[in-house]
């Protein structure tokens, strides 16, 4: 069995993964279906880094072992759903890497593939110490006017670390944020929330923070409101090519 078909660049095609559930057993297993841009389809794409190249985990790939880097092994690893298939864009299996004049073709509509997606997949990898209570603390920062001193520090701490994880400080994984028409998905362990409650939570944590060291002033009758949070495409962020 081969492990691509050809596409069709003239209708758009891409192939879609579709990766089996927790009850198809222990080992990674993952097939592609073809599918047009062109058509009404439903799949989600993933933001992810690759990875140290040489650190390489095998799964199985249209029937045959395939290796992949560790990154990905383990992203398809917490990306499982327990009792259905998922179909997903990966850059790295849906593209035939070694066909040059594929690989081009598919990087010429690849900004088609994540603005089609429903939604995007960030992945930004394995949890810590902190992330999972931080996820949490999110979600009570973007509903709750009150929150505590303790809780604005600590998230703010939290985030401060957070963002020197490596999806952060690449160019093409900002682009892939961008390009995404609905609200991304934002994956770490297996704790999960939007991307608009993660950085929501962020301008919210930061005015407080930054406010107390001085940094922004704001009237002594100004409150800040869930009102004053407007979640959005990040803006600044760091990036290494």
């Amino acid at each position: 069995m081969a492990l691509y078909e050809p596409l069709d660049p003239s209708r758009k095609e891409i192939r879609s993964l579709i990766l089996e559930p927790l009850t198809a057993g222990s080992d990674i297993k993952c097939t592609t279906t073809t599918i047009s841009l062109l058509d009404s389809t439903e799949y989600e794409a993933l933001s992810y880094v690759w990875g140290d190249a040489s650190i390489r985990e095998t799964i199985t790939f249209n029937g045959l072992p395939t290796e992949v880097t560790k990154n990905l092994y383990t992203a398809l690893t917490y990306l499982r759903l327990p009792d259905k298939p998922r179909c997903l864009w990966v850059d790295a299996l849906c593209i035939n890497q070694k066909d040059m004049k594929e690989r081009n073709n598919q990087v010429a509509i690849m900004g088609e593939v994540y603005a089609n997606a429903k939604p995007v997949v960030i992945w930004l990898g394995e949890a810590d110490d902190d992330s999972d209570e931080a996820f949490t603390l999110m979600s009570k920062v973007i509903s709750d006017n009150n929150i505590t001193e303790e809780i604005t520090r600590n998230l703010f701490s939290f985030y401060i670390q957070f963002v020197e994880r490596e999806w952060f400080t690449r160019l093409w994984t900002i682009q892939e944020l961008v390009l995404a028409s609905q609200d991304p998905i934002v994956g770490c362990g297996h704790t999960w929330t939007t991307w608009s409650t993660l950085f929501g939570a962020w301008q919210k944590v930061a005015l407080i923070e930054f406010t107390k060291m001085g940094m922004v002033t704001f009237p002594d009758s100004f409150n800040i409101s869930n009102d004053d949070i407007a979640p959005s495409k990040p803006l600044g962020v760091r990036t290494s090519g």
